[in-house]
């Protein structure tokens, strides 16, 4: 892993190279960086490997998995809130034996423990409180919402096609 390292600091030497820092021209320098980066050999092999984590998972937690990308890279997810987004979309049916909220609250230890998301603050008795996701991670979540059809992304204020849209597709 010396490689990472070394990637590390060449990225951090022409960081600091840049003379006009501008936020145009730290646009220009992120997407040059982020073209090399989707291309290299060492990264795609990566992002394979990582794709494991989804190809893996039992079916009844890839919706879950998936979900996790609406969340934007280091932000702090609050595990209350995720399980009642997670109940709240049917990811999470009511069991024999546990509570919609008991088996969302085993799903999430799931994903802490196959490292799909990083625990943040871990409560004294060893519950996960709060996690965020790795940025390659949603990197790969996001990919994978792609091929599954998952999500619509767009951009803002962008009319999202009447298909797409919950309700009759009228827009007000």
């Amino acid at each position: 892993m010396w490689w990472l390292a070394v990637g590390h600091s060449q990225v951090g030497g022409m960081l600091a190279q840049v003379e006009n820092k501008t936020p145009t021209e730290w646009m220009k320098v992120c997407d040059r960086l982020g073209s090399e980066l989707s291309t290299t050999a060492t990264v795609r092999r990566m992002r394979r490997i990582l794709s494991l984590s989804y190809h893996d998972l039992p079916y009844h937690l890839k919706a879950c998995f998936l979900y996790l990308s609406l969340f934007r890279e280091r932000y702090e997810i609050k595990r209350g809130a995720l399980v009642r987004r997670w109940v709240a979309e049917g990811f999470v049916g009511s069991g024999c034996e546990w509570t919609p909220e008991e088996t969302t609250d085993k799903y999430l230890d799931e994903f802490v423990g196959r490292s799909i998301v990083t625990p943040t603050w871990v409560a004294s008795n060893g519950v996960v409180k709060c996690c965020n996701v790795h940025d390659i991670m949603l990197e790969v979540m996001m990919e994978n919402c792609m091929d599954e059809n998952f999500l619509l992304a767009g951009k803002p204020k962008q009319a999202c096609p009447p298909a797409a849209c919950h309700g009759d597709g009228n827009r007000a």
